[in-house]
């Protein structure tokens, strides 16, 4: 009787070491855009997933050569490529705490974001093991605003919720995001609300989109306040913009008629999709300014769809705005998002992402969670941006 024998252990080829962590990242990054996709269905997203899964496992089966490209990598200036080498440097190496913490001593924001997104992704048994809970509310600022986060998005608001009122603005910055996922209002209302009231605007922001998320009847009446007058907040407009109803498309359009409130409130008259929006964004086609129609354009293309025009480099004309609606024949009352019905009522396995994120962040459904607590590029500043951004 013959006994099989190991196979020999083979040495990793650099190269295909160097592929698995590139591609690594640059199928995260692509996930991050797919997330809020309109011409990808979600039934697709786990397809994609498990290319990402492969490249990982990739890297799993060529340590340690794995572990050293990934140390190697960690200067990198590539945000996506940054994210995976360290999010493979901590669960591949397992470095200690110390090591961990000397590593974000002195880490720039745009740094710390691609440490954010790799710590989103180890999960809670690999967080406990590298920063123990009991070692986590004395970790320096910086420290404590990647873990904090980190946790959070494992599904753990504990540690947000006890060091809400830290002196650092971004340790504030990371709690008043951490918070907005949890998965109901009752633990984090008091510190949501206090945060809401930050003199960070950036802090407020997160602390409101928390709120709108968890408690809309409670937070949408405060971002009517702060969308109202000369100075309205972009984002508030945009809160109301993603949550509300027709009631709020007056006050979204006066807001568009304000330096502040502009471009943001363009996007938040897209975003409502309402018969009411739609008509103030073709009436604003005419304006005199052709960057801002420009943005005008690509705002109403979102809720109706391409407009065919006479000059497609061209920003689109009021008349030509107009008729791409009425084209759509949509019965009164439809919401739109780009020229079809929100909420989707095509067939369940072909909705888009973009519609399923928009049905997640509008409810309260478990299996929704992971994705509510995603915010699409930009978000927090305002108007929408082309760049992907690790741990946003």
């Amino acid at each position: 009787m013959s006994h099989a024998t190991a196979a020999p252990t083979r040495p990793a080829l650099p190269d295909v070491v160097v592929e698995h962590l590139e591609e690594h990242g640059f199928l995260s990054l692509q996930r991050r855009k797919l997330l809020f996709a309109d011409d990808f269905a979600a039934r697709r997203l786990p397809v994609h997933e498990a290319r990402i899964d492969a490249h990982w496992d990739g890297l799993v089966v060529n340590m340690p050569a794995s572990a050293e490209l990934a140390e190697e990598s960690l200067e990198s200036d590539d945000p996506w490529l940054l994210a995976s080498a360290a999010r493979a440097w901590l669960a591949l190496t397992r470095p200690s705490t110390e090591a961990i913490l000397e590593r974000w001593a002195e880490l720039e924001p745009e740094a710390a974001a691609s440490w954010r997104e790799a710590l989103r992704g180890l999960g809670r048994d690999a967080l406990d093991a590298l920063i123990p809970p009991h070692r986590r509310r004395a970790l320096p600022p910086p420290a404590l605003a990647l873990v904090v986060d980190a946790v959070a998005w494992n599904g753990d608001v504990e540690l947000a919720v006890d060091v809400a009122r830290d002196e650092a603005p971004f340790v504030r910055l990371a709690v008043a995001r951490a918070l907005g996922m949890a998965g109901s209002i009752d633990p984090v209302d008091a510190p949501l609300r206090a945060l809401g009231e930050d003199s960070e605007i950036a802090v407020a922001r997160r602390a409101l989109w928390g709120r709108a998320r968890l408690a809309p009847e409670v937070a949408l009446p405060i971002a009517r306040q702060h969308a109202r007058g000369a100075a309205p907040d972009p984002f508030a407009l945009r809160v109301l913009g993603l949550l509300s109803g027709p009631e709020d498309a007056g006050l979204i359009a006066d807001g568009a008629a304000t330096d502040a409130g502009r471009p943001a409130a363009f996007w938040a008259l897209a975003d409502l999709g309402t018969e009411e929006a739609i008509d103030a964004l073709v009436k604003l086609l005419a304006l005199p300014h052709e960057p801002t129609v420009k943005t005008v354009t690509e705002a109403l293309e979102l809720a109706i769809g391409p407009i065919p025009r006479e000059d497609a480099a061209a920003p689109a004309t009021s008349a030509e705005g107009r008729a791409a609606w009425e084209a759509l024949e949509a019965p009164s009352g439809t919401r739109l998002m780009r020229g079809r019905s929100r909420p989707w009522r095509g067939a369940k396995s072909e909705e888009p992402m973009l519609w399923r994120w928009r049905r997640a962040i509008a409810g309260a459904r478990a299996d929704d969670l992971w994705l509510a607590r995603e915010v699409p590029d930009g978000f927090f500043t305002g108007p929408p941006t082309a760049v992907a951004h690790p741990g946003e």
